[in-house]
């Protein structure tokens, strides 16, 4: 059975967003086109930029004013609305007469956020006839980009989105899965963890979850929770020997210290006193 699509939340987006593969991709094609690539969540909130790369001085002059700026978010806010509601990239004209894109980032058939590049300079575009003169000048700066290449372009960054969520980099699966997964665990290690909260957690039902973790990591939710709070356990004994057994039981979820002595033992051989024994005999 097909696991149901995971729903992330925005905070989750960003989270997974932050990854080294999806970073090393805006700052690739920031690099290439010497344009700001920007990924928004859902409400419309910047999490990660491609290279820093300053805004060009014609949208410096126009945000330098308060009327300016609340245009530039205003349209922005716009744009992103209509390109989740078609599903695909849109581009449109800004108000400074530059090209901009916006492509959505979906997971399942939830809008997640949006990444935006610009701003382009179609060959022949002039200034809108509202703009100060200086901003006018600020406009030619821009270098123009000819039709074929400009398509060319669009075309490269609905792939590059299209790929990140393809190949699942936003998404939780692979590597990515098992990392929020032992997030989750961590975070939540002195609780009393279920494979429902879990499952819950990652959008994923119970049997899908059992399977992915039998399937590709020959373990299960029980033997991952235990073998976690045991290695956080041993971490304990050996970091903070004024501890008690009962205290780093207690620290690790565990509220019957017999029990853990018993489980410490069964997976690592010896009781738990002579784990912190045996780490002082070896100082």
């Amino acid at each position: 059975m097909k696991e149901p699509t995971a729903k992330l939340s925005p905070q989750k987006a960003m989270e997974l967003f932050l990854s080294r593969d999806v970073r090393n991709l805006l700052d690739q094609l920031s690099a290439a086109f010497q344009v700001r690539a920007v990924f928004f969540d859902a409400d419309g909130k910047p999490l990660l930029r491609g290279r820093e790369l300053a805004n060009c001085r014609c949208c410096t002059l126009i945000q330098q004013s308060p009327e300016g700026f609340a245009r530039c978010h205003t349209l922005d806010k716009i744009k992103q609305a209509e390109a989740a509601k078609s599903g695909s990239m849109i581009c449109y004209t800004c108000h400074a007469g530059l090209m901009e894109a916006v492509a959505p980032v979906k997971s399942g058939d939830n809008c997640i956020g949006f990444v935006v590049i610009g701003q382009f300079r179609e060959a022949g575009a002039t200034p809108p006839e509202y703009l100060s003169q200086e901003a006018k000048e600020a406009f030619f700066e821009q270098p123009q980009v000819p039709a074929d290449e400009l398509k060319a372009r669009l075309g490269l960054f609905r792939s590059l989105v299209s790929y990140i969520a393809s190949r699942e980099l936003l998404l939780l699966s692979g590597v990515r899965k098992i990392d929020i997964i032992n997030r989750y665990i961590d975070t939540h290690l002195t609780e009393k963890i279920t494979l429902t909260d879990l499952a819950r957690h990652i959008g994923s039902s119970v049997s899908g979850l059992t399977h992915y973790l039998r399937e590709n990591f020959h373990t299960s939710f029980k033997s991952l929770l235990i073998e976690k709070r045991l290695e956080q356990a041993e971490k304990l004994l050996r970091s903070t020997p004024q501890m008690s057994i009962a205290e780093v039981a207690e620290k690790v979820g565990y509220d019957d210290c017999f029990y853990f002595s018993r489980l410490f033992r069964k997976h690592r051989g010896l009781p738990p006193r002579n784990c912190r024994a045996l780490q002082e005999e070896q100082k």
